[in-house]
């Protein structure tokens, strides 16, 4: 699948997540022993990266292309989910835990990067 491929997380059953490249672009993608290699494919058509899988199998990452930095939480076979931003309108979602909390950054008004916490797909910092 594709011209390379980078892993950027496991969990405690060994699901992996990370992203991988071919002539059509990038993708987040999903690897367990049992299915192999599966792609997870574009956030709103965009350049997706996966960053992390918690033990329930809920993954987050996030998307660039042509609209701003969009964090999201998604499953294998599921909807990507687009999680809240600050004014600034961008995110980035790096980690998530077995209770589903997520910790990423976000842009503010003012263009500042500030950390964030997710609960419910809502900032709760």
């Amino acid at each position: 699948m594709g011209l390379g491929a980078a892993a950027r997380a496991i969990n405690d059953r060994g699901e992996v997540v990370g992203t991988w490249f071919d002539a059509n672009g990038i993708s987040a993608f999903y690897w367990s022993k049992s299915t192999g290699m599966i792609d997870l494919g574009k956030f709103n058509g965009a350049s997706t990266f996966a960053t992390d899988i918690n033990g329930n199998g809920e993954i987050v990452g996030y998307s660039f292309g042509s609209a701003p930095i969009q964090a999201f939480v998604t499953r294998v076979g599921g909807p990507f989910i687009p999680l809240a931003n600050l004014a600034g309108g961008t995110s980035q979602a790096n980690q998530i835990n077995d209770c589903g909390r997520i910790v990423g950054g976000a842009t503010d008004a003012s263009g500042d990067v500030k950390a964030v916490v997710w609960s419910d797909g809502r900032v709760c910092r």
